[in-house]
């Protein structure tokens, strides 16, 4: 009897029987050949395209570890992978084989002996299922952006607080409520009576003719989340809303405690609103949609997350009833871009690593502060930046090494000394700030739909004055003047009524009076932090450098760091934008 095990796949859970079919085929063919199937391994609702699954690291693993058995049996080649590059399947197939195994696929091409000619087939093998797995990759898109313009939501999780209603038909067949466990109860339409109770895992499907659209759910959740908004706009961080709830007891949608980073994401989600937004982020490898219609075929095998801009949104307004009104959403999440990043807690707040949550790869990843022992310098310890794209742990290739913390630390302390607290940058600062507010000052004066009256009405005021003034010192007589002061006087209740139809105009003395208040409060802050700079503590100085630095990016390549500065002016209402230096 020839030792084997026996390696099966299935890409996603709603394949019903995939696996236990792959089983039963896998056992009748040990059996008729003469294999025994000592050890199992398998992956669960994991796409091919991915070589990073647990199962398929076990199989390696034993075969490194020097496993009793032979043989890998397995339905077809596609169920080790189906991999854009077929190089790394093939890739994977070898380092099995050269640990003295053999594998063997029930379907699909066979072996034939002759190493080079086993390889090209091997190739067109894995090629061909890569690109079946890129053509349904682009049919999934299509279908999902059709799907979100006719007002059906795609696919996914409900967010926080809604049920999923499906409908069939335009009615209302079930109702589906995701736990915070990660179980789903399936209810009635109405929502009073639950029918079916799933575990975590498993997906409650749709079938052929269904549509899915989103209702408010459990009632707590649902006042949770007006709870949310309502303190945000009464003035309340985001990390203080979560202190808050995490306070009383009240579970994340993840079943976790609350964060900032949670709490944002409550805020900036339009489903709020009552709006289905599709293609806000995606991960895909293959294919990039727009709501144009276009599919652009991409790259990304490392299935990277990547927030999508709003351009490449799929947004259908009034699809469900929002729970919290659409003006109140829009307020909150236009602060919301005004919000700068804070300074870190906890460990964070007090470790020597000053760019610590700001520095990021080109890769996409953050870099972290790491240290360990020197052993050239005893009693020393080594610190430095790690992008966290470069890990084994990741399905990333990113090529970035380690970044000396000195390196990344010393230039941004002289890049905020140079640009802010150093006489010479001061003066530098307040003419950049003056000419940036004065520049805002004559567009908004300029776009003023009701300057020109205005100016006409300053103007034939001082026309009547001067009449008046002339018919009071004898140079004019009354009879003279009557006509043209009742010209001049209907001229200006025109004028006046035009204006007061207009209420929302921009006045340039209410800008005046902003420029003014925000040079002296930029003067003050600079103050502030110019005397507090030279013996601040680790969190003095993170909470200094955030609240200038909005981001960097470190091009590891390139060896080169690009620094992003907000506005010394934070008053979004004039509208001046950050600086990259």
């Amino acid at each position: 009897m020839k030792l084997a095990c026996g390696y099966a796949r299935r890409s996603t859970d709603d394949q019903d029987g995939s696996l236990p079919a792959q089983w039963a085929q896998l056992a009748e063919y040990a059996a008729r050949n003469g294999y025994q199937i000592v050890e199992r391994f398998e992956d669960d609702g994991i796409s091919g395209t991915s070589l990073n699954r647990p199962g398929l690291s076990k199989l390696i693993e034993a075969a490194h570890n020097g496993a009793g058995w032979q043989f890998v049996l397995v339905w077809d080649r596609s169920r080790l992978g189906r991999p854009e590059d077929p190089r790394e399947a093939i890739a994977v197939t070898y380092d099995i084989e050269r640990q003295g195994k053999t594998i063997i696929p029930i379907h699909g091409t066979k072996q034939t002996g002759n190493p080079m000619v086993d390889t090209i087939l091997e190739a067109l093998e894995f090629g061909q299922a890569g690109e079946e797995s890129i053509r349904k990759s682009r049919d999934v898109l299509r279908g999902q952006r059709e799907s979100a313009r006719r007002g059906s939501v795609p696919n996914g999780k409900p967010p926080y607080g809604y049920d999923a209603l499906y409908r069939r038909d335009g009615k209302p067949v079930r109702r589906v409520r995701f736990l915070s466990d990660g179980s789903k109860h399936v209810l009635t339409p109405d929502g009073k009576r639950v029918t079916e109770t799933f575990g975590r895992g498993h997906r409650v499907g749709r079938s052929d003719g269904e549509t899915f659209v989103l209702v408010p759910g459990d009632s707590e959740e649902a006042g949770v989340v007006q709870e949310i908004f309502r303190d945000f706009l009464d003035g309340h961080s985001p990390r203080s809303i979560a202190l808050g709830l995490n306070r009383r007891g009240v579970i994340s949608p993840r079943g976790k405690t609350w964060g900032r980073s949670t709490i944002i994401r409550v805020l900036r989600n339009p489903s709020y609103k009552g709006t289905l937004a599709w293609n806000r982020q995606t991960c895909a490898r293959f294919h990039a949609a727009s709501p144009d219609g276009q599919i652009a075929r991409i790259s990304n095998p490392a299935g990277r997350y990547k927030e999508n801009p709003e351009s490449k949104w799929v947004a259908v307004d009034g699809v469900w009833d929002g729970l919290v009104p659409a003006a109140e959403w829009k307020e909150a999440n236009a602060r919301l871009k005004g919000t700068r990043a804070s300074a870190c807690r906890g460990k964070g707040a007090a470790s020597a690593f000053l760019a610590s949550g700001l520095l990021r790869c080109t890769c996409g990843f953050h870099f972290a502060g790491c240290s360990f022992n020197d052993k050239d310098r005893p009693g020393q310890r080594y610190e430095y930046y790690r992008c966290l794209g470069n890990s084994e742990r990741r399905m990333v290739t990113c090529t970035a090494k380690r970044i000396r913390r000195p390196v990344v630390d010393d230039y941004l302390e002289r890049r905020i000394r140079e640009l802010y607290f150093e006489p010479a940058a001061k003066k530098a600062v307040w003419k950049d700030v003056q000419e940036q507010l004065d520049a805002v000052l004559a567009a908004a004066s300029a776009k003023d739909p009701c300057r020109k009256d205005r100016e006409r009405l300053e103007e034939v005021g001082r026309r009547i004055g001067r009449l008046v003034e002339a018919v009071a010192g004898g140079a004019l007589v009354l009879e003279d003047v009557k006509q043209q002061m009742a010209s001049l006087k209907a001229e200006q209740a025109e004028i006046q009524a035009r204006l007061a139809r207009n209420k929302a105009a921009p006045r340039t003395g209410d800008i005046r009076s902003l420029r003014d208040k925000v040079l002296v409060a930029c003067r003050e802050q600079l103050e502030r932090e110019s005397d507090l700079w030279p013996d601040a503590t680790p969190e003095q100085r993170k909470q200094i450098v955030r609240a200038h630095v909005a981001g960097m990016t470190a091009d590891y390549a390139k060896s080169r760091i690009t620094t992003e500065f907000y506005p010394l002016v934070t008053a979004g209402e004039i509208g001046i934008q950050a600086t990259t230096c």
